[in-house]
């Protein structure tokens, strides 16, 4: 055997130390994810995902706003910012187990792209170039809720464990379970995780599988429809996106994403189910209106006779 072939102590220790590592992360990976129904066991920890994001995203937020600008349409920026609002109080009521260090922070770019992003832990960012193709407050939280259920199902996580246990093997993704017990993460591995969630340039989404779009597809329609929007505007939303783009002219972010046709027809299959829970919301807030005015009425009865004395 040649000296080439030959280890140091303390290489075969640093190796066997490692691979033993790693192997317990697995099985604790295995154990965390195996909570969540049909979360592959690779899927890095949605707490470490979250701690990621929230180190991207003051960066990436920064050079939008120098390259862009934040847009100064008033009525588009609440149309984001009160879809966000309407959709975190459902997935607080109803996913509140995945929702821990979320951020729920979004706001909207003086941008052209047709495009919509969300990191680990619900950072977000909107494109002006996107609300036309939305057309009205349903449509926009159509996207937001489509962009919320990709971090509430930590579809990152699975993204991520994925790349990284084919680029760099289980040895990273211990270093990036690492994060969720606060140790300082690899230079390396932020690289890695940077070209997954492919921030920049002209795109800022998540290469997504199609599995993972048709589930944000969902889960996004129910959200929006359990906040009060009209869920119908959904395949209307993938038809406006038919006509602007075509089957020939996709925009980046939509590059590995079903079909627009297949999107449409498979979220009009959905609408039964979708508007049964837009009624109900509409019902709630019907009630609510009517709790507030009986509530109001004896202060405006006493108003009303002092008026008239």
């Amino acid at each position: 055997m040649n000296n080439n072939s030959n280890i140091s102590r303390r290489e075969f220790i640093r190796t066997t130390a490692l691979g033993a590592a790693a192997t317990a992360t697995g099985a604790l990976m295995l154990t965390d994810c195996t909570k969540e129904k049909d979360t592959p066991w690779y899927t890095i920890p949605r707490k470490a995902m979250n701690i990621l994001g929230a180190m991207q995203y003051p960066s990436q937020i920064e050079e939008y706003q120098n390259e862009y600008g934040v847009s100064s349409n008033t009525e588009y920026r609440g149309w984001v910012t009160q879809s966000r609002d309407h959709i975190r109080e459902v997935v607080n009521t109803e996913d509140s187990a995945y929702t821990e260090g979320f951020g729920w922070n979004v706001d909207l770019y003086a941008s052209e792209q047709v495009n919509a992003w969300c990191m680990p832990g619900a950072r977000m960012a909107f494109y002006e170039g996107i609300i036309p193709l939305c057309s009205n407050a349903s449509g926009v939280a159509i996207v937001m809720g489509h962009e919320v259920a990709h971090a509430v199902r930590n579809h990152a996580g699975q993204r991520l464990g994925m790349q990284l246990g084919v680029t760099v093997g289980l040895q990273a993704i211990n270093m990036v379970a690492n994060m969720a017990l606060g140790d300082k993460l690899d230079p390396e591995i932020i690289e890695v995780a940077m070209k997954v969630f492919a921030i920049g340039g002209q795109f800022g989404m998540l290469a997504y599988s199609r599995k993972h779009e048709h589930e944000a597809d969902k889960m996004g329609l129910m959200y929006a429809a359990k906040a009060g929007y009209n869920p119908t505007e959904a395949p209307r939303f993938w038809q406006r996106m038919e006509s602007r783009f075509g089957s020939s002219s996709t925009p980046n972010f939509l590059s590995t994403h079903p079909s627009h046709k297949d999107r449409s027809k498979r979220l009009n299959d959905l609408q039964k189910e979708a508007l049964e829970y837009y009624e109900n919301s509409n019902k709630i807030a019907i009630k609510d209106r009517i709790k507030n005015l009986n509530d109001a009425m004896d202060e405006a009865y006493e108003h009303y006779k002092q008026a008239i004395s």
